[in-house]
């Protein structure tokens, strides 16, 4: 099932670049973005589509890893490095993560499942919080 899914990701992943996200850009009229992070034990950079929710000029993302026990990846890579490479159609840039602390989570997970109701049956299949992730543009870094 892992192959599988990885196998998924990347033919995702390919599509949307391929197309500038005019396929994979958009699922269940929840847009879609492309995240790619540095793997903090391969070093190796890994890309992820996700949805995503627009806050003005910065970006939120849920940790959801479709409601398993384990946090994604990517969001482990935050910890080692919190400077992601985010593309969005074909435009690319560096953004810089955090974690929504209490009243932001709140506010943006709210919106987040009126975007994309999945979110709830994730945070239904598990105990973990699902932690909602601030994206702020930063090209002063290079990113991954």
């Amino acid at each position: 099932m892992k192959r599988l899914l990885r196998t998924a990701t990347g033919i995702h992943v390919w599509l949307y670049r391929a197309t500038n996200g005019r396929i994979g850009g958009q699922i269940k009229k929840a847009p879609i973005l492309l995240l790619t992070t540095i793997g903090r034990t391969t070093g190796r950079a890994r890309t992820t589509p996700l949805s995503y929710l627009e806050v003005g000029k910065t970006i939120a993302i849920c940790g959801a890893n479709l409601g398993s026990d384990r946090p994604p990846g990517w969001l482990r890579n935050l910890d080692r490095d919190p400077h992601f490479r985010v593309r969005i159609g074909g435009e690319e840039f560096t953004a810089l993560a955090r974690i929504a602390e209490l009243e932001e989570r709140d506010v943006l997970w709210t919106r987040m499942i009126h975007q994309l109701p999945a979110l709830r049956t994730y945070q239904a299949r598990t105990d973990r919080v699902l932690p909602v992730i601030v994206l702020e543009p930063n090209n002063q870094h290079p990113g991954p």
